[in-house]
């Protein structure tokens, strides 16, 4: 059964940098990879895909919300795995998540590769290679 990541990011280095670094973490034999950094492509993702990892910035810019995906995901039966990203500002809100268990795990920005790392291993999503 393959399984589906999803990354939102609306930095575009940031988002190339996640999407090559799962590409060569994770056997993508049975996982896809799915980008954006706009909200509605990510809602539009969560509808049709079975979805087993979301990495999602909390501010998308002009794309959209993050924490509104997080949630439309937790609106689901079975949901996915979610790893948080953002920058110190949101602090606030991202720890309000991670009290209520509507995210798993949340990345400081900025994040180290290793950071990232971490936060899939512990995921128990994927097997890193």
């Amino acid at each position: 059964m393959e399984k589906t990541i999803l990354v939102v990011e609306d930095n575009y280095a940031i988002r190339c940098v996640v999407e090559e670094f799962l590409s060569l973490l994770i056997d993508t034999h049975n996982i896809r990879i799915i980008t954006t950094d706009k909200e509605s492509r990510a809602d539009e993702v969560i509808r049709n895909e079975d979805v087993s990892l979301v990495i999602t910035d909390v501010n998308l810019g002009i794309g959209g919300d993050g924490l509104a995906i997080v949630n439309e995901l937790n609106q689901k039966d079975k949901r996915p795995y979610i790893i948080l990203m953002s920058s110190i500002e949101w602090l606030k809100s991202v720890k309000e998540y991670l009290e209520s268990g509507r995210v798993d795990t949340f990345l400081n920005k900025p994040f180290s590769l290793d950071d990232l790392k971490m936060k899939l291993m512990h995921s128990h999503v994927v097997n890193l290679k």
